[in-house]
């Protein structure tokens, strides 16, 4: 050793205030972790979904557990998410050991983000210089973990593939990164990353950094990782393409590729990153130096590579449309405990060289000590409150009790956990096939499937198709109990439970109305919502019969014009009056019945352009005159109407209209 220059070793005096500051940084740890852990407790056994894709995970492995399909045609109004199995596969396995339940499915993700944050401490441990800061680098990154719930939109205990997907790649990278790496490492190596390929389809983009690492160390074990993870992909993907039909690829490959990027979903996600990790750019000048000057260690640069590939694939992926932020959780778990490797290796370094002073080692606790306490714990908006227990308690109850199958598509596990049948239509599932790719499935005929004779909607549903649900049910308007709304900033108030409509057979039709002409005929015309006519084959409406639809949608002004249509008399000789409505669901853009001047009935549309349809019981009203009369007072959103297919028929002999017709209620869906 150089003369002059001796270790640094530390007396008592010098180790008390060190001592002091490692308290305070791991008091400040703990101001994330206990948080963190009192918030996953509460929301573990919640019986109801924390967000809107929780429930079609659980269907999905509830399907598995009772032999049915997850990648099919639509059958029976069901679709899949698009994932892989092994996601389902491990909540199935669960479920057929503890009982598949939401609780179930986050004691999942729990356990994965527990082997994350056990994986990566060990990893830090080992970089640390001396004990004490062993021991305070590993409560960092606990806080540092903590602290990423809020970034990730509280996602880590949620039943989702990303935590699984998390520790499965954290694990693979675990066995790459050994030194030495042996053929043993790299078979571990093969496992986990086929099973992360086929737990979430981004898994794929770490492989090449995985096998480059490896190929450097050992030419033998990198043949076995690239062979034994083809070989082990390639079998599963032609099993499962087999098992499905060729829908696994559709639904896995095929769908996602139409999903276009949206440049403002990544600046919101690069947002939000760098509130969490402001420290990154430190972090790459002190890579950039330790790698000049040989300090970064054989275990340390594999992860640095990790997190650079994490960083752009995860904002990639925060950027497809219809994406959420959890998709930054695998840069998010990484950040903090990658930096702290790196000055690991930087003061293990200077410790060697006996550069290790007390100046040094302040700054660095200073630093993480502001970090941690500017990081905010919020967990409290994702704690359910007492009202949210009770309104998911009743909620169940109420699915419980309704007599037949049941399928709620905003929140499909209720039935399912309540024994109402696991042909469930997926709320997000629609989504993703209906709205974004709309050829891979005919999403409309699908929902007309569903057998059940139950239908529990929301009041906020994003796929509009899902109202095609309701052209098979009329509702019962009340007695449905308000379900709470997710945590993740998205409603599921319940709004509203249908009953399936027996489908009357008929007889003695008399078509009033269906605008095949292409011009409203003896209709009177007020404002100017309906003065361009009945729509020609509009391309964003569904359901109406022919080329042309009676439609207060402006071709100019959209939403913005106002207006009414009213029909000519005609008798009402027939038991049933039926036509299709769509557009807002408001007493303000409603088609009236009006008798005598005096409007009896009215209906109007779920906020959707899928034409559903309507029956009145007009039996009472027979031998009198009336009018249809279609009114838009409204211009703003949803302010319009659709109309369609006006009839009167009487009913089949030997059929009576379902219960609840009597001549003054409204089946309307």
């Amino acid at each position: 050793m150089a003369s002059g220059v001796r270790p640094y070793e530390l007396n008592r005096w010098r180790a008390l205030p060190l001592f002091l500051g490692a308290l305070v940084l791991a008091a400040l740890a703990v101001r994330h972790v206990a948080p963190l852990a009192h918030a996953m407790g509460q929301r573990l056994f919640f019986p109801h979904p924390l967000e809107w894709m929780e429930g079609g995970q659980l269907v999905n492995a509830a399907r598995l557990l009772q032999g049915e399909p997850i990648y099919t045609p639509c059958d029976q109004g069901y679709v899949s998410l698009p994932y892989p199995p092994v996601h389902f596969a491990v909540l199935a396995l669960a479920g057929a050991l503890f009982g598949l339940d939401y609780g179930t499915g986050r004691a999942v993700s729990l356990v994965a983000l527990l082997a994350c944050a056990t994986l990566l401490s060990r990893e830090v441990w080992r970089a640390a210089p001396t004990q004490l800061s062993r021991e305070v680098m590993v409560l960092l990154v606990l806080g540092a973990i903590a602290a990423g719930y809020p970034i990730v939109d509280g996602w880590y205990d949620l039943v989702r593939v990303d935590m699984l997907l998390a520790a499965l790649l954290i694990g693979a990278a675990t066995c790459c990164f050994q030194v030495p790496v042996t053929t043993g490492h790299a078979v571990g190596a093969d496992v986990l990353l086929a099973l992360a390929c086929y737990t979430k389809q981004t898994a794929v983009l770490y492989a090449p950094w995985l096998g480059f690492v490896v190929l450097l160390r050992n030419r033998r074990a990198a043949g076995w990782l690239v062979g034994i993870t083809t070989f082990l992909g390639g079998c599963t993907l032609l099993g499962l393409q087999q098992w499905s039909d060729g829908w696994f690829w559709q639904t896995n490959v095929s769908l996602l590729a139409g999903h276009e990027l949206i440049p403002a979903l990544t600046w919101r996600a690069a947002k939000l990153f760098a509130s969490h990790a402001p420290y990154l750019p430190m972090t790459v000048v002190l890579v950039i130096v330790a790698a000049f000057k040989g300090w970064l260690s054989s275990r340390t640069w594999p992860w640095v590579g990790m997190l650079l590939v994490a960083i752009p694939q995860c904002l990639w992926a925060a950027s497809k449309v219809a994406a959420h932020i959890n998709n930054l959780m695998l840069a998010v778990l990484l950040a903090g405990p990658v930096t702290l490797m790196v000055v690991g290796d930087v003061a293990t370094a200077l410790r060697k060289a006996g550069q290790l002073r007390a100046w040094v080692l302040w700054p660095v606790m200073a630093l993480c000590g502001v970090q941690l306490w500017l990081w905010d714990p919020a967990t409290e908006r994702y704690l359910p409150t007492a009202a949210a227990w009770r309104q998911a308690r009743d909620l169940n109850r109420f699915v419980a009790a309704l007599p037949g199958e049941v399928v709620a598509p905003g929140h499909p596990f209720v039935p399912v956990r309540n024994g109402k049948g696991v042909d469930q239509p997926i709320t997000q599932a629609y989504h993703d096939h209906g709205v974004l790719t709309q050829d891979v499935v005919d999403l409309v005929g699908c929902m007309g499937q569903s057998p059940a004779r139950w239908l529990v909607l929301n009041a906020d549903n994003p796929t509009n198709f899902m109202r095609g649900l309701t052209h098979r049910y009329f509702e019962r308007r009340r007695g449905t109990p308000r379900g709470p709304a997710t945590l993740s900033g998205y409603g599921a108030w319940v709004t509203g439970h249908f009953e399936r409509r027996v489908e009357l057979p008929r007889r003695d039709v008399r078509v009033l109305f269906d605008f095949e002409t292409g011009n409203y005929d003896g209709w009177m015309l007020r404002g100017e919502a309906f003065a361009a006519g009945p729509l020609r084959a509009p391309h964003h409406v569904r359901g109406y019969g022919g080329h042309y639809v009676a439609s207060s949608w402006h071709p100019q002004k959209g939403d913005g014009a106002t207006g009414k249509l009213v029909s000519p008399k005609f008798e009402i000789n027939r038991d049933y009056l039926a036509f299709t409505v769509g557009g807002g669901r408001s007493q303000r853009t409603a088609v009236e019945l009006v008798v005598d001047g005096v409007q009896l009935r009215n209906a109007m549309g779920w906020r959707s352009e899928v034409l559903v349809p309507v029956l009145w019981d007009v039996y009472a009203l027979r031998g009198r005159l009336a009018q249809i009369r279609v009114v838009d007072r409204v211009t703003r959103g949803w302010g319009h109407v659709h109309l369609d297919d006006v009839v009167l028929f009487n009913a089949g002999e030997g059929q009576e209209a379902q219960s609840g017709s009597s001549p003054d209620r409204v089946r309307s869906p």
